[in-house]
């Protein structure tokens, strides 16, 4: 399952922001190979377990660093894989609730050895425009969603799928509620990767509306076994009618050769009467059930129930 993690205190033992913010780096310090050299000691235990990204996983970050190399690097002493710079995406991001606007920023990283690209969702801002960055976004749904696009858009998901998000800010994790898609964990900030609390993905109206009316291939046992039933009780009726009305013939059959029904003879009037009734109510009784047996069952869908 494809997987966003925050990175400051889940994926770190400590908080690294304060140290290691873009605006505090030295001009001579490659911030890749330093996050690198950090990541060996900061990195909790357990992390490597489920932050995987190869041929069959999939994995990003979404930070409100701005020291993404930085990030890279750390990221890289997990993978123990080698990540280059490919390209770096910015998105302008409204507040919903007023005219404000930031940027966020993704860079994309080629992982030695694997076809998919790393992702690490950042704010590319220092001093005052960095704290109104995080007032406008608020939590990390923006980022988020941005992510989830370009893997929608390079087809390494489906819209479907679920993505799991691993956070240490209660915050961002009740935020990412409202992202139908998303399964939450809260990590608690220790030395082992640790889930406080977790939620489940919503499901989709348009999965719930799929689920109602998709119709299963076979019917329910208890609605097989009424109908079968039904069936055989239909067929004893059908061969019951059939009985009498042979009966019937065979007593205007005797009415006539034995007892002289033709010459008016009065037993044998009576015995042809008989017999014509019998054969008159077993027709009957054939006619009626074949039809119950054929007429088809119909749903009335404003009063949920079967009628025949």
């Amino acid at each position: 399952m494809p997987a966003i993690f925050d990175f400051d205190c889940t994926l770190t033992i400590k908080h690294t922001f304060s140290d290691h913010a873009i605006e505090r780096a030295l001009p001579a310090q490659n911030q890749y190979t330093l996050g690198q050299a950090e990541g060996k000691k900061n990195i909790k235990h357990g992390v490597d377990a489920i932050l995987n990204h190869d041929e069959q996983d999939l994995s990003a970050v979404a930070t409100y660093h701005n020291n993404p190399e930085f990030v890279a690097g750390n990221i890289s002493a997990i993978l123990k894989k080698e990540l280059t710079l490919v390209d770096t995406i910015r998105k302008t991001i409204v507040n919903a609730g007023s005219s404000e606007k930031t940027e966020i920023a993704i860079n994309v990283y080629k992982v030695g050895g694997i076809d998919k690209p790393f992702l690490i969702s950042y704010l590319p801002h220092g001093g005052d425009e960095f704290q109104s960055a995080m007032r406008i976004l608020e939590n990390k749904n923006a980022q988020i969603e941005a992510i989830r696009e370009f893997w929608l858009t390079n087809g390494f998901i489906k819209r479907t799928d679920n993505i799991d998000f691993y956070e240490d800010s209660s915050t961002n994790f009740n935020g990412a509620k409202s992202l139908d898609y998303i399964n939450g964990y809260l990590v608690t900030a220790s030395k082992e990767h640790t889930v406080k609390t977790s939620y489940k993905a919503a499901i989709k109206p348009s999965q719930a509306s799929s689920n109602l009316s998709s119709s299963p291939t076979n019917p329910p046992p208890h609605q097989a076994e009424e109908t079968n039933s039904l069936s055989m009780s239909n067929i004893s009726m059908m061969v019951l009618g059939g009985f009498i009305a042979v009966a019937g013939i065979a007593a205007i059959a005797i009415a006539f050769t034995v007892l002289n029904a033709a010459t008016l003879g009065i037993p044998g009037l009576l015995l042809a009467g008989v017999g014509i009734a019998a054969v008159l109510a077993g027709c009957g009784l054939f006619a009626y059930n074949m039809k119950k047996q054929t007429t088809p069952n119909i749903l009335d869908s404003s009063m949920h129930t079967v009628t025949a």
